[in-house]
């Protein structure tokens, strides 16, 4: 599988490598931003979509948080009940981090999808709750060096680094074909 290069690709390695990864943090990264978006900063998951019966696309959804008719609340809780699905390019799904998200594109005027201030809120995430895997993306030397690397682990929506005898999950042939 090879990703694509597009202006999100772009923006998302870009802001990578400006953050100090080696280009092989930087790929395994996007490696793992590819398989839970399809590194696509304005992307619903698909389970919400349906259980919302299709009302929205990817991109409708987004307009609808941008122009207010989905509010804070529902951006948190789409369904308006205690379920919570993932956005944007890491798929961010917890309340408490889609909160950071959602506040920071207000804040900053921007659509909640995009490129640039998703970029901005991961590499934030990175730099203050997340700050081992940072330095793996940051001192990776070869592919195998952040193999195990996975963006979201089931269950947790934390970020972690897994050993190579924990091969759940494994996503460990993206970033050899970058």
């Amino acid at each position: 599988m090879a990703i694509i290069r597009n202006t999100y690709t772009d923006a998302l390695f870009n802001g990578l490598m400006a953050a100090g990864c080696t280009i092989y943090g930087a790929c395994g990264a996007m490696g793992n931003i590819y398989a839970e978006s399809g590194a696509n900063p304005r992307n619903l998951e698909n389970l919400c979509e349906k259980k919302l019966n299709y009302k929205y696309t990817d991109d409708t959804y987004t307009e609808a948080v941008d122009n207010g008719e989905i509010t804070r609340d529902l951006f948190l809780h789409p369904l308006g009940d205690s379920r919570q699905y993932g956005y944007g390019f890491c798929q961010w799904t917890s309340a408490g981090r889609k909160v950071g998200l959602y506040d920071l594109v207000k804040s900053k005027g921007v659509s909640i999808g995009d490129p640039d201030t998703q970029v901005e809120f991961m590499l934030k995430e990175l730099q203050h709750s997340y700050k081992s895997v940072l330095q793996v993306l940051k001192t990776a030397t070869s592919p195998g060096s952040i193999r195990y690397l996975s963006g979201k682990i089931r269950g947790s929506d934390k970020y972690r680094i897994r050993s190579q005898k924990d091969k759940s999950f494994l996503r460990g042939a993206v970033p050899e074909n970058l």
